[in-house]
Formats: structure tokens, sequence, C-alpha cells
């Protein structure tokens, strides 16, 4: 008798061993979830702020120190093409017929992609420069 309780003992404890190597697993997944989830919000709430930036200025003319005639904000803010190119093909999406651009809806999977996320970091990043070094025409267009 006392081998079999040494036995069924023995089984006991390594089975409580694969249930807390299980749950221990269950909990690292459940992390690595709660982080995607988490970036995942991160980059939506990027992708808006980005947006909304584009649509303030896209629409809006500049008048600049020493400059005769109204411009563009558009590609004041945006100076780089490829930039623009790459705002049109990530951010907005820009019809031939329609003259007022709509902002794209994309899924998780496209805001986790590097070429969205530079998209919306440059966005980002090129606005806050041109907030730094001309706040007059940052006001003229809504952008303080």
């Amino acid at each position: 008798m006392t081998i079999i309780s040494l036995v069924l003992s023995i089984i006991a404890l390594l089975v409580s061993f694969l249930a807390l190597s299980y749950t221990k697993q269950q909990a690292d997944l459940m992390k690595r979830q709660q982080a995607r989830e988490k970036e995942a919000q991160l980059w939506t709430e990027k992708f808006a702020e980005a947006v909304d930036l584009v649509f303030t200025i896209r629409p809006k003319q500049i008048m600049s120190p020493g400059v005769e005639s109204q411009r563009n904000a558009y590609p004041v803010v945006f100076p780089d093409p490829s930039l623009r190119t790459r705002i049109e093909s990530h951010l907005i999406r820009v019809s031939a017929i329609r003259s007022i651009p709509d902002p794209r809806q994309p899924t998780r999977e496209q805001l986790g992609m590097p070429e969205m996320q530079s998209t919306i970091e440059d966005v980002l990043r090129c606005v806050k420069e041109f907030q730094q070094t001309n706040p007059g025409e940052a006001k003229q267009i809504g952008l303080v």
C-alpha cells in the first residue's frame, strides 16, 4: 500500500508541476496579448492625431513674411514630396473626382506596418518642427 501511495503522490506532484507550467504559459500569453493591444491603441491614437493635423493643414493658405502671395500650407509644412505621397497612400484617400480627401480606415495589421508607422511619425515630427520654427504661420493655419 505504501508504494502505491508513494507512486500516486509522485504522479500528483508531476500533475501539479504541469498545471503550474501551463498556468505560467497562459499568464505570459495574456501579457503579450495585452502589450499588443496597448501598442495597437497607441498607433490608433497617433494615426488619428496625424490625420487630424493633415486635415487641419491641407485646405489652408499661408501668408509668409516677405512673400506677397498666399501659399498652400500643405507643401510648406510637408516639403518632402515623398512624404506627401506616403500621406496620400497611408493616411488619406484623395479622389480625382472629389477635391476633399477622406481619412483612410486602416486595420490593426496596417497600423503595425513599419511604413505606416514611419509615415505617422514623420507627419507628427514635421508638424512639431513647423510649429517651433514658424510659430506665426502655425497660428495662421490653426496648429497652435
